[in-house]
């Protein structure tokens, strides 16, 4: 049985705030982050942002974020197919790929109100497909991505934050960079997010 303890696949910038935020918010016992690379100097760069914002204001950050992580990608173009959402419940997902759709950008989601379609959802969903990629982040344990946005409510409680923290370690390292983008609500996660290099309220 062998344990690895170096990372191969995060970007060191996000180990280090991963790093943070298990130190701040989870029991030391439940943790176990690997190291980065010694030699891996500055190979894969990394864009981190942190959105504090209002309930009723989500379904339009979170679009207008994803839409954001192409553009910001600019000269090394961030493809649709890299950007993946994730949202702490089904609900607060599902306004967002209408939100999406409204703005004539599909999404390939498991997000249904129906247990059932839901799950014939998640059965069919691929991270190959050519469009927006988007589910909880209780779904994407085991999965990557280049291009990540997450949406936090602002109910936090251990278990969610467990989640927020599978979240904080899904993406995935790249030559042309990598990408990273919290929505929250949570008033309890505001100090921890002012330490990201880019934080941002929208409140209005």
């Amino acid at each position: 049985w062998a344990e690895l303890k170096i990372s191969y696949r995060l970007p060191t910038l996000v180990l280090e705030y991963c790093r943070k935020f298990a130190e701040q918010f989870l029991p030391k016992e439940t943790v176990d982050l690997p190291v980065s690379e010694q030699t891996e100097l500055n190979l894969y760069p990394c864009t981190l942002k942190w959105v504090h914002t209002r309930m009723e204001l989500v379904a339009q950050v979170c679009r207008e974020e994803l839409f954001a992580v192409a553009v910001d990608a600019e000269p090394d173009l961030v493809s649709i197919p890299e950007i993946t959402f994730l949202s702490d419940t089904t609900k607060h997902g599902i306004g967002v790929v209408s939100e999406l759709g409204a703005k004539g950008v599909k999404s390939c989601h498991t997000f249904a109100e129906d247990a059932r379609e839901s799950r014939r959802k998640k059965i069919g969903f691929y991270m190959g497909d050519a469009r927006i990629k988007a589910t909880t982040l209780h779904s994407f344990k085991g999965w990557e991505s280049r291009a990540i946005v997450i949406f936090i409510g602002e109910s936090i409680e251990q278990k969610s934050l467990a989640l927020i923290y599978t979240g904080l370690t899904r993406l995935k390292r790249h030559t042309d960079g990598s990408y990273l983008t919290i929505v929250s609500c949570a008033e309890e996660l505001i100090p921890y997010g002012k330490t990201w290099p880019m934080y941002v309220e929208r409140m209005t």
